[in-house]
């Protein structure tokens, strides 16, 4: 069982699996980062653009025989219960079509950002260890954020991952209560990653993570 598994179904997949995802030179060939702009708070913006001619999958490159694990699987969705997971790392890989899949890449001290173009259908963006997530749809265009701040910490970096969401959305006046937000320690703790799929015309995001305590949960945070 591999990423296509995991993009036709990610509740399957994530009953008999924990997963990491990590950033591999492969997302840059289609994922196109923009120039970086200066935002009022201190920290940069940068927007990526899906490449039309380049396109990439995931593929899990380390944790084939690591051992399992207890994991929590009573926040996502309907589903309850305790049960062992299998330990996998997704990486990105060039990929001979587009499968629908984009992924927006970290930065540190940045707020990156991708529009949702009309051929996606699977989204990630991570790894995420105290990031900020956050999505919106406006004037037909879903929006994509993965906001960090490395000086901060606690509730102060928060605040200002918050305002580099805020500073970096298409329209100074949208209010901040439109945007969908994905937290730490609100939303995920620990090691973690989001992921979205586009199910009936709505996007379904969600949080998965594992805290050093090897506990692995995943939480819906915004449908849009």
């Amino acid at each position: 069982m591999g990423f296509q598994s995991f993009m036709a179904d990610p509740k399957a997949y994530l009953g008999h699996h924990r997963v990491e995802v990590r950033d591999a030179p492969a997302s840059a060939l289609a994922s196109v980062a923009g120039p970086a702009a200066p935002l009022p708070n201190g920290k940069q913006a940068m927007l990526f653009t899906q490449s039309p001619n380049n396109f990439i999958s995931m593929i899990h490159t380390v944790g084939i025989n690591q051992p399992i694990h207890s994991s929590n699987w009573t926040q996502f969705k309907a589903v309850t219960g305790i049960s062992n997971r299998i330990y996998r790392v997704f990486q990105p890989l060039a990929a001979n079509g587009d499968v629908g899949f984009r992924y927006l890449p970290f930065r540190a001290n940045h707020c990156t950002s991708m529009i949702l173009d009309p051929n996606a259908t699977f989204f990630i963006t991570g790894p995420l260890t105290g990031c900020t997530v956050g999505t919106i749809r406006y004037n037909g265009s879903l929006y994509v954020f993965h906001s960090n701040d490395n000086v901060g910490n606690g509730a102060a970096a928060r605040a200002t991952q918050r305002t580099s969401i805020q500073q970096s959305l298409p329209n100074p006046n949208i209010p901040m209560r439109a945007v969908r937000l994905c937290e730490y320690q609100t939303h995920y703790h620990g090691m973690g990653f989001v992921f979205g799929r586009l199910r009936g015309g709505n996007w379904k995001f969600y949080a998965h993570a594992t805290d050093t305590n090897n506990n692995t949960r995943t939480v819906k945070w915004a449908e849009v």
